[in-house]
């Protein structure tokens, strides 16, 4: 396609003539024996409005005007909107393209052609650079990249056979004199946009609030993040080494207190068992009573009752009698109390925890504790 399509179909790419603009409005500064570029004011207007009705996307267009014949300067008048094809520029667009612009403007020449970059650089792609070199090969043919996001523009123009992007250009078309764009206020076309851009710029971020680009980066942290979790997870535990010299050493302290404690207890009981103390608490008679008993019972059943029941009547002491064989309850209720009567078995026998209901279960051996007269309802 190419050249033939774009410079020499029929009223495409005819040199007509045309004068180069005087009135002009300088955007940057054009480097010195660099091919002149002047927009139309009211294309410059179009192509932002072009630009900013969707920033969600890029926009393109083919750009139609006049050039001399020594190629110095081109003038930008017209322009074709173009429909990519799921987002591309095929063959097919710009023959379309072509095609009605010869219907439309004849006598126009094809200059060049527009491209948005919202909301990035103004740097030159290798997609737009490729576009450039098939379809736009002559000289005066440039590209003009807009970002509407961001409010900045520039065009790139071929130079020893290489695209570069010029240090400006001029927007003509409107009558005020000449002056440059980036030292002075900005004019009224300028706060226009201005506005413009800051709307945009709003509708693009609540945009990227509700849906979130994700850019490469972040897919990089997430599995750096990941490796991160699983080598700890994996990471073995460290070994704790615990010094159990000091808590032996203290076991081994409170284990000899202990044993000293117990002998220092064991001494003391000794020692009161040994002075009688704790019989006196317990109103505890010595066991040798028994064998007085028993003597005295030798003197005379009568006297060693009479004997025995003074004995176990005075005051709140108790005897310990061992149960010898052929005694019973009511035996020894006899010696002590001198009656065997079944009220006074029965407390003895309570007295003592012996089983019921009878309460008269000894043998041989059995310690029972006789307590005074009182204790057993005398």
């Amino acid at each position: 396609m190419g050249e033939e399509l774009l410079v020499s179909r029929e009223g495409i790419g005819i040199v007509a003539a045309a004068a180069e603009p005087l009135d002009v409005m300088k955007v940057g500064r054009e480097e010195p024996g660099c091919m002149r570029i002047y927009l139309h004011y009211q294309m410059f207007r179009n192509l932002d409005d072009f630009a900013l009705h969707n920033t969600s996307s890029e926009r393109a267009a083919l750009l139609l005007g006049s050039r001399p014949k020594d190629q110095s300067w081109i003038r930008i008048e017209e322009k074709i909107d173009l429909e990519a094809v799921n987002g591309e520029y095929p063959e097919s667009v710009w023959r379309t393209a072509s095609e009605k612009a010869s219907k439309l403007f004849p006598g126009k020449s094809v200059v060049g052609w527009f491209h948005s970059h919202p909301n990035a650089s103004l740097a030159l792609t290798e997609k737009e650079a490729e576009i450039q070199n098939k379809y736009f090969v002559k000289a005066y043919q440039v590209i003009y990249i807009s970002d509407p996001v961001v409010g900045k523009r520039g065009f790139y123009f071929r130079k020893n056979g290489k695209l570069q992007m010029s240090g400006g250009f001029n927007i003509y078309g409107k009558p005020e004199k000449v002056s440059v764009l980036n030292e002075r206020e900005p004019s009224r076309p300028e706060e226009y946009m201005n506005e413009r851009y800051l709307e945009r710029s709003v509708e693009k971020l609540q945009r990227m609030i509700k849906n979130p680009a994700i850019r490469p980066i972040d897919y990089v942290i997430l599995v750096i993040a990941a490796l991160c979790l699983v080598m700890q997870l994996l990471r073995p535990a460290p070994t704790v080494k615990v010094d159990q010299r000091d808590i032996i050493a203290n076991q081994s302290a409170m284990a000899e207190r202990i044993e000293e404690v117990d002998k220092h207890v064991k001494s003391l009981e000794g020692a009161l068992e040994a002075s009688g103390i704790i019989d006196r608490d317990l109103k505890v008679e010595p066991a040798g009573s028994d064998e007085k008993a028993d003597d005295d019972s030798k003197a005379g059943q009568s006297k060693s009752a009479e004997s025995s029941g003074r004995i176990a009547a005075s005051g709140d002491k108790i005897i310990i009698h061992t149960v010898k064989s052929g005694e019973t309850i009511s035996s020894i209720a006899q010696k002590y109390y001198a009656t065997s009567d079944a009220k006074v078995c029965r407390e003895l026998g309570k007295f003592n925890k012996l089983p019921g209901p009878g309460y008269d279960y000894i043998v041989p051996g059995d310690k029972l504790k006789v307590p005074s007269r009182r204790k057993v309802g005398l």
